[in-house]
């Protein structure tokens, strides 16, 4: 399944919204994508869900993510449109994701990324978990159960109030 969205800044538009929404691959992955720099993308309340057999790619620079259930078979990738260096990502809590437990690896931002991550919601996955960032904060537990953690932060990281094991 593959969503793609438009650059609509200039109007005040967002590229993806999804508002209380269940999407599910039964034989496949999903791919939400706006693919320009200053695009937008957006879950607004209500709980939304994305089930995929495979993997769930998201691709943008600017994410308003809250209430999202992930469930794969394979991996969760959050990543910044191409050309980006300006991603910058909130997952706050109560109202911020859950990923279960199966899910194969987790990767958001990418090695070009320099602006602030914050995770404030306790992640537990069965692979690797990599987070790129200008800086990250950590505020909530993170647990790779088959697999390493990585804090690529080019400015620091600041672990508060979470563990992490992997």
């Amino acid at each position: 399944i593959a969503v793609i969205g438009d650059d609509n800044v200039a109007s005040n538009k967002d590229g993806i919204t999804l508002t209380a929404v269940d999407i599910t691959s039964t034989n496949g992955s999903i791919s939400l994508n706006t693919p320009a720099v200053n695009s937008i993308y957006q879950f607004t309340t209500g709980i939304n869900s994305l089930t995929a057999k495979n993997d769930i790619n998201i691709t943008t620079n600017k994410h308003y993510l809250t209430h999202v259930n992930f469930n794969a078979d394979g991996d969760v990738n959050v990543l910044p449109a191409s050309g980006s260096t300006a991603f910058e990502i909130d997952i706050p809590i109560p109202a911020g994701f859950t990923f279960d437990a199966g899910i194969t690896g987790l990767t958001i931002g990418n090695t070009t990324n320099n602006t602030l991550i914050t995770l404030s919601t306790p992640i537990a996955i069965a692979g690797p978990i990599s987070v790129y960032g200008g800086s990250i904060d950590v505020n909530a537990n993170m647990t790779a159960t088959g697999g390493d953690i990585l804090l690529d932060a080019d400015f620091g990281s600041t672990i508060t109030g979470g563990t992490l094991d992997g």
